[in-house]
């Protein structure tokens, strides 16, 4: 029962995090986009997307590994810490380099350019932030990194709004990225200090290259991902144009929204199933089993109903000027299920040793994301970006089943049985949305989700291990409402 109070605990502390940056982050990316247009909003995608694929060679896997061995020897901490950051400063300032001199080779216009330079360094303090998030997790005190990312989209938010009232510029805009990353930086830093370590800072040269060598799986793995989650960005701004690119961006920063469901799940339960692979592989398989089952239950009638529900939600938000995203939005709303269900089995190879099979796995996925993308945005934009993305997540999705069905540490037969009953549910509520589709938005949302859950209940997809989390989900709620 201490681990489920554990896992809730921290799972009600990231979720209220969430929805605040949800609340604050969905309002201030609503009116960035609609007051720069899709071709300067395009140039702030293409901006995050160009930096995030130098910015995962900072970090490149070193957070992820951090987390899994602090997990299982709280005393490595100190010397981890201090190690990685030294590390990760001469990768960032080696990237910086190598950016600056790229742009210059590209004779991209001098706000394009300047833009991606004060992006790049928005994107270094923040993955800075994610070495102190990374202990936090392992440590099992998420709520300091909930803090940490409310007040970053709290500035965010008033910078945002400041920047429309005095009609600042891109790289003004961007701007505001760097000082919300930097406070979220400080804060995070002042909190390790003051209540778990001082970082051990110091220059190990053996112990750098055991730590290199042992992320480089993991590092490979981020790379991989990244290219393939960003370099649609990116191509469609050289083959196609900035006003393609916001298009794009639009329904896929929506879908990245939506991820952020299963991040959060990945980062209270990967700290678990690491510590469990050494001293309980039962644990660690119900931990699977149920986390699979309830990304199938979140993620599909997700999908359904986004798809059936694109125009209005497209229109409502945005505005007409994004009208011919919502085909994007129904084409990508389906990757992000198949993320859902995916990333169990990816968390499982990971905390079990194995994470040269997901190295493995999205090197292939990359492989093809590029490959596809050259053959479909020059003919389709971003809709064929679009279609793109959906088929190298089904891939990443089918290699996964595949791998851990051979290694024998793969799923259940009963939860593929459960997502029948979650499909059955999705279908049944479907036919609410498209009976009443006249109404509006908001009151299509809620009688949707009404109907799936008395489905889902009428079927049995809950059991009695299920409502135990849910009571003890009630009463962390509860305790944190009476304080």
């Amino acid at each position: 029962m201490s681990t489920i109070n554990n896992i809730t605990k921290n799972a009600f502390f990231l979720l209220l995090a969430q929805i605040i940056n949800l609340s604050l982050g969905f309002i201030y990316f609503i009116y960035m986009a609609r007051y720069l247009g899709s071709a300067e909003f395009g140039i702030i995608s293409f901006s995050i997307a160009f930096c995030g694929i130098f910015g995962i060679f900072i970090d490149f896997g070193l957070s992820k590994l951090m987390t899994r061995e602090i997990s299982r020897n709280k005393y490595l901490a100190p010397k981890y810490l201090g190690n990685i950051l030294i590390i990760m400063l001469l990768i960032g300032i080696t990237n910086l380099l190598l950016i600056i001199f790229i742009i210059n080779i590209l004779d991209y216009s001098w706000n394009k350019a300047l833009t991606v330079c004060v992006m790049y360094l928005a994107m270094f303090s923040g993955t800075y932030t994610n070495i102190f998030n990374s202990m936090f997790q392992s440590f099992q005190r998420m709520e300091y990194q909930a803090i940490g990312g409310i007040l970053n989209s709290i500035f965010m938010f008033v910078g945002v709004f400041i920047a429309i009232y005095n009609k600042c510029t891109t790289v003004e805009f961007a701007g505001i990225y760097v000082i919300a990353n930097i406070i979220q930086l400080s804060f995070s830093v002042f909190m390790c200090n003051s209540r778990f370590i001082v970082p051990k800072v110091e220059i190990d040269f053996n112990f750098w290259a055991k730590v290199v060598k042992e992320a480089f799986p993991f590092g490979l793995s981020f790379v991989f991902i990244t290219i393939y989650y960003w370099v649609d960005s990116v191509m469609l701004s050289f083959l196609q144009n900035d006003e393609a690119v916001g298009l794009y961006n639009v329904p896929y920063r929506l879908i990245k929204v939506l991820l952020i469901i299963p991040a959060v799940s990945n980062i209270i339960l990967f700290p678990l199933m690491s510590q469990y692979y050494v001293t309980s592989k039962e644990y660690l398989n119900q931990i699977v089993q149920k986390y699979f089952r309830f990304m199938g239950a979140i993620g599909i009638p997700i999908g359904v109903g986004t798809t059936l529900l694109a125009d209005k939600i497209i229109l409502t938000i945005f505005g007409n000027q994004y009208i011919d995203s919502i085909i994007s939005l129904k084409i990508l709303v389906w990757s992000s299920v198949f993320i859902f269900l995916s990333d169990p089995l990816a968390r499982l190879l990971e905390s079990s040793n194995k994470q040269s099979i997901v190295a493995r796995i999205t090197f292939i996925c990359m492989v093809e994301n590029i490959i596809l993308n050259l053959i479909a945005i020059p003919k389709y934009s971003y809709v064929g970006a679009s279609a793109t993305t959906l088929i190298t997540e089904l891939t990443a999705l089918l290699l996964f089943i595949w791998y851990t069905h051979n290694l024998n540490i793969g799923l259940s037969k009963k939860s593929f049985f459960d997502l029948v009953k979650v499909i059955l549910s999705s279908l049944t509520m479907s036919t609410i949305i498209v009976t009443f589709n006249n109404l509006n938005l908001y009151c299509l949302v809620t009688m949707s989700i009404i109907c799936y859950f008395l489905t889902v209940y009428i079927l049995k997809f809950f059991d009695e291990s299920d409502r135990s989390i849910f009571n003890s989900i009630w009463q962390q709620i509860s305790k944190a409402l009476r304080i």
